[in-house]
Parts: structure tokens; sequence; C-alpha cells
């Protein structure tokens, strides 16, 4: 809201409240634009989750499942063969080590930049 007030009488003249028209909608415009850009924020902030979870349902997960999977093998094998153990311990060694690097690689992903710039104390 926007006002605007005069001790004299009938001081505003039309250009006065075309002044102040084009005033308001100078704010109208920085308020619609400050609004834009916090929707912007949000809509970025999100897409950057769904690419991460993308990710990690790709890369992470199928490491866990490859995991699970060799880690039943090896338990047959425990039962039937155990000197057969070596191969699926050493599938699920490498798969878990996959896994690692990929994690380390998608959280240095959502690092801020700042905190690479400034440091931990100018990121805060």
């Amino acid at each position: 809201m926007l006002e605007l007030g005069h001790c004299q009488p009938n001081f505003y003249t039309a250009r006065h409240v075309d002044l102040a028209l084009a005033f308001a909608n100078q704010a109208a415009i920085a308020i619609e634009n400050a609004r834009l850009y916090e929707q912007a924020q949000s809509l970025a902030s999100l897409e950057e989750r769904r690419h991460l979870a993308r990710e990690l349902h790709d890369s992470v997960s199928q490491a866990l499942y490859g995991i699970a999977l060799g880690t039943r093998t090896a338990r047959m094998l425990l039962d039937r063969d155990p000197t057969k153990l070596a191969e699926p311990l050493d599938y699920i060694m490498n798969l878990a080590e996959a896994g690692l690097t990929e994690m380390r690689a998608l959280i240095f992903e959502l690092r801020p930049e700042i905190l690479e710039s400034e440091g931990l104390v100018g990121a805060l």
C-alpha cells in the first residue's frame, strides 16, 4: 500500500498521481520478481533432489542389490563348497567399493560452491 499525505488541501496534482502510480507499479513489479525468483529457487532445489534420487537409484541402489545377491551366493557356497567363496566375496567387495566411490561423488556434488571457495566459516 502506498499512501501520500500533505497538510495543504488539494496539494497533489494529476502529475503527482501519475508518479505515485508509477512508484506503486514499480514496487509491485519488484515484489512479483522477488516472488518469482524465490519460486525458481525452490523449483531448482526440487529438481536437484529429483536428480539426486535418480542418481542414487541408478548407481548406489544397484550396487546394494548386487551386494545382497553376492552375499546370498556366498552364503550358499559356505554350506556347499567353502573353497569357492573367494569369487563371490571379491564381487561383493568390488561392488561395495564402487558404491562407496559413487556415494562420495554424489555427496561431493551436493557440497555448496561457497564451501569450496570460502571455507566453512565463509559458508556459514
